[in-house]
């Protein structure tokens, strides 16, 4: 297949699209399964469509990294990739505050859960039952039930909580 410009680039601008708004999703840990999957391994496709673009556009493209503005701002986007490799700090607080107390509530048993939000257990069964999570034992936790997707984590507590 010949290289050019008119599926390259809209590939492209579709492929920075989806991994632009796939970060952000994860960023936020909202995501879904399918939002970490397309930001990883559609985010590696991109990388060859990156070369492609690349060399399709090398002549403009050198012409602009040889400017002294193209040339600092290469640079420092290319020492800011080496250095984002390298580990430093403790990264196990990179969550949002709001993130902690989410999963310490999604840990708890559901009937923990109707005790907080001054419901029965069934009534919390049932507000999870109309959020898609179906559970079988006041016993379960939510995270159990959502295999620990943070998002529907939040979405299934705000009805829970908003409903006493």
């Amino acid at each position: 297949m010949k290289l050019e410009r008119t599926w390259i680039s809209p590939i492209m601008a579709g492929g920075f699209l989806l991994i632009a708004v796939t970060g952000v999703v994860l960023f936020f840990h909202v995501s879904t399964s399918f939002a970490k999957w397309s930001h990883e391994w559609l985010g590696m496709a991109l990388i060859i469509f990156a070369i492609a673009h690349a060399i399709l556009n090398w002549r403009p493209l050198k012409l602009q990294i040889t400017t002294k503005i193209g040339a600092a701002l290469f640079i420092l986007l290319s020492i800011t990739t080496i250095a984002s490799l390298i580990p430093f700090g403790d990264s196990s607080g990179s969550a949002p505050p709001f993130i902690a107390p989410i999963n310490a509530l999604s840990n708890q048993p559901i009937a923990v859960l109707a005790e907080l939000s001054h419901h029965s257990e069934q009534e919390v069964m049932e507000i999870l039952s109309s959020q898609g999570i179906v559970a079988s034992s006041s016993t379960q936790t939510l995270s159990e039930l959502t295999e620990g997707n943070t998002g529907r984590n939040m979405g299934a507590l705000g009805k829970v909580f908003q409903s006493n």
